[in-house]
Order: structure tokens, then C-alpha cells, then sequence
């Protein structure tokens, strides 16, 4: 009995470092996430610009 449960105790030990190390990487995650993100609504918004840019260009060469 005293066998099974220092095993026992291993493996909830074991499990607590592992559900540990998960919940870190998934901050990275979250933060590498946020992080794309932001650069893609910033290049969406140079992308808007650039659009509204041709437009523009498109309408005075049809004139």
C-alpha cells in the first residue's frame, strides 16, 4: 500500500507540472497570438489605404 502511494503521489505530481507547463505555453501562445493579431489589422489597415489609394489614381485616369 505505502508502495502505491508514493506512486500515486508521483503522478499527481508529475500531472501538476505538466498541466503547469501547459497553462506557460499557452500564455505564450496567447500573447504570440495577440501579437499577429495587431500586425495584421495594422498591415489590413495600410492594405485599406493603398486601396483607397488606387481608386482614387483609377477614378483620375478614367477622366
Amino acid at each position: 500500500i505505502d508502495d502505491n502511494e508514493s506512486y500515486l503521489k508521483q503522478r499527481l505530481y508529475d500531472s501538476e507540472r505538466q498541466v503547469k507547463s501547459i497553462r506557460i505555453q499557452n500564455q505564450k501562445l496567447k500573447k504570440q497570438l495577440e501579437t499577429y493579431t495587431i500586425q495584421f489589422k495594422h498591415i489590413q489597415h495600410e492594405m485599406s489605404i493603398k486601396i483607397q489609394e488606387l481608386s482614387t489614381l483609377k477614378i483620375e485616369i478614367e477622366r
